[in-house]
């Protein structure tokens, strides 16, 4: 185990009765990764968190935690770690602040300062002196996020961070995440059902089918991968598609046959110029060109053995 892993899970797995929620399962999550953790609703990946958290022991595997496995040394290591898995839950008479007060110190030693500078993180600042039972869905969301905060943590472990967030939130969230990494070197797991937050917030990602791992790559790597093609507006359409059809490179694929419906197809990048130059010189009239990538949420599909039904989380 390499000294910049913080998570690594050998042969992780965990059984509930006849029910396999985990498989054999080999992860790594290194310094100053943004991780994303994807899967289909039953994959395993709140039951994987809460196996790297101790909340929950394994059937088989190991996990390590900053390169330590020792139960003895899990109180000490946990310190180090931030977590909000699954609904958070407060004391509903206490106020945000008096939330993160007591419930911070259970990780150690904690400022009041600390505490009023992750409210402000959060944006629940003016929201921090008043009774958690009169918060709404999505500032419970903040309070959570900021008790993973509190503790000034290494690795921080999200479980559906933006649930109950409007879009604004959102977008907050996603550029403390970022803030956080790049100033403060602070690794995260993230788990979401949002596929676009993902692959505008993460660096790596894993994806999870039935328990078992189907991937786990850089992002970026994985879109320098992804198959793509190009959508063609043009008129006249019946023109445009007999100059395609004149570039043995060019595959057209099964596209509406309306009118002025775009044409889709798969070509080298590089024979674009002559495409264009082939259209204009047949008297084609060009209005858009533009290449369609596959998106992370296709790409997850296809790797999830094509699985479409039920909430992607």
């Amino acid at each position: 185990m390499s000294g910049d892993t913080l998570v690594e899970t050998r042969g992780l797995s965990r059984h509930f009765g006849p029910i396999r929620a985990v498989s054999n399962l080999s992860l790594t999550v290194r310094q100053g990764d943004v991780y994303g953790f994807l899967g289909l609703n039953g994959a395993g990946k709140t039951t994987t968190l809460r196996m790297i958290l101790g909340l929950l022991p394994p059937t088989d595997g190991t996990v390590h935690l900053f390169g330590k496995t020792k139960a003895r040394e899990r109180r000490r290591l946990l310190a180090r770690v931030g977590a909000m898995v699954e609904s958070p839950a407060f004391f509903p008479a206490l106020t945000g602040f008096e939330n993160l007060w007591h419930l911070g110190r259970l990780s150690g030693p904690l400022e009041k300062s600390r505490v009023d500078e992750v409210l402000d993180l959060v944006g629940l600042r003016e929201a921090g002196h008043r009774a958690a039972e009169h918060y709404s869905l999505g500032m419970k969301q903040r309070l959570g996020i900021a008790l993973a905060l509190v503790s000034r943590p290494e690795l921080v472990i999200l479980d559906e961070p933006t649930n109950g967030l409007d879009p604004n939130g959102i977008l907050e969230m996603r550029r403390l995440v970022k803030r956080l990494n790049r100033d403060q070197g602070v690794t995260f797991i993230i788990s979401s059902h949002l596929l676009h937050e993902i692959e505008m917030t993460c660096s790596r990602v894993c994806i999870l089918d039935s328990g078992r791992l189907v991937i786990e790559q850089d992002l970026r790597s994985i879109f320098e991968t992804l198959e793509s093609s190009y959508r063609l507006v043009a008129t006249p359409r019946e023109r445009a598609l007999e100059v395609l059809g004149a570039f043995a490179e060019a595959q057209v694929l099964a596209t509406d046959d309306a009118k002025d419906a775009p044409i889709a197809f798969e070509f080298p990048r590089s024979l674009l110029p002559r495409l264009t130059a082939a259209l204009v010189e047949r008297g084609v009239d060009v209005y858009t060109l533009t290449e369609h990538r596959m998106s992370l949420e296709e790409f997850f599909l296809s790797r999830a053995q094509g699985r479409s039904e039920g909430q992607l989380t």
